[in-house]
């Protein structure tokens, strides 16, 4: 029998929605929260930011995250440890979904995350607890 991830179990929810806000920690341990697109993979969430964000090097030093998705009213969170890629065949993938995601409506800005993507860019691989 397979388990259900509280990931599988806010998918239906959270596919839909254009943003997430990731949480990471500062070395004071206060929280940094900004909004970020993102891509649902099997079992893991998928986010890109450029290696030098504040994010990143958060992340480098404490890999705990935690995502929110949807308006206040109604927001679903995942708390989670978070890795870093630089994997083209990662990326690559990534770049696929944003553009089936958000290419229509942010044609502009998806080109410009794509000039970074390969370049500079790192993705985020959260791991839901």
């Amino acid at each position: 029998l397979a388990m259900t991830s509280k990931l599988d179990v806010l998918r239906p929810k959270i596919e839909a929605e254009e943003e997430a806000w990731v949480t990471t920690f500062r070395p004071d341990g206060s929280q940094a929260r900004v909004p970020v697109w993102f891509a649902l993979g099997r079992s893991k969430v998928y986010i890109l930011t450029d290696r030098s964000t504040k994010k990143a090097a958060n992340l480098r030093r404490d890999r705990r995250v935690e995502l929110a998705f949807g308006s206040r009213e109604s927001r679903r969170r995942l708390k989670g440890r978070a890795g870093l890629s630089r994997s083209r065949s990662r990326v690559a993938w990534f770049m696929k979904q944003v553009w089936a995601k958000y290419g229509k409506p942010y044609r502009r800005w998806v080109k410009g995350m794509e000039d970074y993507a390969y370049d500079t860019g790192v993705l985020i691989i959260v791991t839901p607890e």
